[in-house]
């Protein structure tokens, strides 16, 4: 581990040298997406829209539904606290229809289908897409299916309407619910280009609004990837990480354009789907798990049970120890001035995956990518001198974009 004027990988120091650290923000106002965010989580090149195409250029008003794109990044809030920022890129018609998103936060934890015994918010919307019985004839619908992978932990609903043709401005709104908590709050009201929500009940400080003035991307007769890609106006939403209790793992979205009473899903559904711009319709009878594929969107955090454990003192002799990696694969030490965010950028390996370090993230050279071992253990030592002290590292799988937690030099 020692430090030398070329002490780390030209390779991986050019994949980290522009990515997000901690203390960077976003400016929502629903422009700039495919500048400001720098996670490209998906482009909608399968399902036309369904829900209308959408051709008034205006910021509020729109008459048609789309997502082409869904986009992601780590920062923080005016407050510097930890917040998780969606964009989804396209138009909601002015007429509430929904922007339906599930969070899957804690794998294995959470609903899969969706209950109808959750919490009253939005008119009872989320219910609405969940189980369904009649006392005397049993079940009538079993309730929105997710990928066998996929449980929900959080639900997020953002929609528009109350179009001004005066001030050329529309009403948003936002809902929330933590459905293992069984605590759903109506996030507040805002208006179009202003992320700030008010008149709600919002204890973490969500933001969201809408730029609705694309007349691109999708249409509905076409589903181009390549035109998707450049929508740069719509939905941009600031989540608190508190609102989803800090996870430390990967999060799973789900999220598809619903209809004013979350009773008819459309055509855009992230992940896409084989019926092109056929809508999906009743959710409570809809299971995502019997379309071909994954449709849900992982964003890459790390966490888990690769451990990374340091011993020593700095200046001097440290020990690298680690377990619990996936056996025979190669990783790399990632050494970082301190704890925080950073988040690899596209265009690189493993991009999209959430570091814990940040300041002058860069990769220990030597050992440059080494193997994690037989079992997924083992251990390695060098000399680490003063510049190294005060430091964190923390471990990354190839392949797989797993993270280790992070541990300071001693």
């Amino acid at each position: 581990m020692r430090r030398h004027t070329h002490l780390f990988s030209a390779s991986v120091l050019a994949a980290l040298a522009s990515a997000t650290a901690l203390g960077q923000t976003v400016n929502v106002d629903g422009t700039g997406l495919t500048t400001e965010y720098d996670v490209l989580l998906w482009t909608n090149g399968t399902n036309p829209t369904g829900f209308g195409d959408n051709n008034d250029p205006s910021i509020g008003a729109a008459n048609g539904s789309e997502i082409d794109a869904v986009r992601a990044k780590f920062g923080v809030d005016i407050f510097n606290e930890p917040m998780l920022f969606l964009c989804f890129s396209g138009n909601l018609e002015t007429n509430f229809n929904k922007l339906d998103i599930f969070l899957d936060t804690t794998q294995g934890s959470g609903q899969n289908p969706l209950r109808g015994d959750n919490p009253d918010i939005d008119f009872n919307g989320l219910n609405r897409m969940g189980e369904n019985s009649d006392p005397n004839n049993g079940v009538v619908g079993p309730g929105l299916g997710f990928d066998t992978a996929f449980t929900v932990n959080y639900w997020i609903g953002v929609t528009t309407g109350n179009y001004d043709p005066n001030t050329e401005r529309a009403e948003v709104y936002a809902n929330y619910c933590d459905l293992d908590g069984q605590v759903a709050y109506y996030l507040g009201k805002g208006t179009n280009g202003l992320g700030f929500l008010s008149d709600g009940n919002d204890p973490f400080g969500f933001l969201a609004t809408v730029d609705n003035s694309n007349i691109a991307g999708v249409t509905d007769t076409e589903s181009d990837p390549n035109a998707a890609a450049i929508v740069d106006t719509g939905w941009e939403i600031g989540i608190p990480m508190a609102a989803l209790a800090n996870p430390s793992g990967d999060i799973r979205i789900v999220a598809f354009i619903n209809g004013t009473g979350h009773d008819f899903i459309s055509s855009q559904i992230v992940g896409g789907h084989p019926f092109g711009a056929n809508n999906a319709g009743e959710p409570r009878v809809f299971d995502l798990s019997t379309i071909q594929g994954d449709q849900y969107v992982t964003l890459r955090q790390g966490g888990g049970d690769y451990v990374l454990a340091l011993s020593g003192s700095c200046p001097g002799m440290v020990r690298v120890q680690w377990s619990g990696a996936t056996p025979r694969v190669q990783q790399a030490i990632v050494f970082g001035a301190r704890t925080g965010s950073t988040t690899i950028p596209n265009g690189n390996p493993c991009a999209g995956t959430r570091l814990g370090v940040a300041g002058q993230v860069r990769m220990i050279d030597p050992p440059g990518f080494f193997s994690t071992g037989q079992s997924g253990s083992g251990s390695l030592q060098g000399n680490a001198s003063s510049g190294a002290c005060g430091g964190v590292l923390q471990l990354v799988e190839g392949g797989s974009c797993n993270v280790s937690n992070v541990a300071a030099i001693p």
